[in-house]
């Protein structure tokens, strides 16, 4: 899984980099640099909206008695996308913004829940499992009594 989350960020980044000088070939320098710049101030400014936002409304359903798991899910999806943001490129910024616009949020945030509970669900089966394969090689003693 590692392998796979390392190997993906190696493709990104080329991808980025291949992306920069390419637009640097058709803008010029500047006009790629000044397109990172804006779109990481742009990005920082809808990371701070859209994180207060969920932040509140993570503390109104705490207080409320319900269970925030959608706003949990936003709160890791802004905090990944703002993330993506401040890195330069052009395919981290077009990831990160759709993290952080709300509509693209409830697109994407139950295909986040789902593999997060279904990797919580494999985590604890794993461990359950392992723990029943450790109880059963446990060496028991008889004692014969005649």
């Amino acid at each position: 899984m590692i392998a796979r989350l390392i190997l993906l960020i190696m493709i990104i980044s080329f991808c980025d980099i291949w992306l920069v000088v390419m637009s640097a070939t058709y803008l010029n320098i500047s006009g790629a640099f000044l397109l990172c710049v804006l779109s990481a101030i742009i990005g920082g400014y809808l990371f701070k909206r859209e994180g207060l936002k969920v932040v509140k409304e993570f503390k109104n359903e705490i207080s409320g008695g319900k269970l925030p798991g959608n706003k949990l899910a936003d709160g890791v999806m802004i905090i990944v996308g703002g993330t993506l943001l401040m890195t330069p490129g052009f395919i981290t910024d077009i990831i990160g913004f759709m993290l952080l616009i709300p509509i693209s949020r409830k697109l994407i945030g139950p295909i986040v829940l789902k593999y997060a509970k279904n990797q919580i669900k494999v985590n604890i089966s794993s461990q359950i499992l392992k723990h029943t394969q450790n109880e059963s090689e446990k060496e028991v003693e008889i004692i014969d009594v005649e």
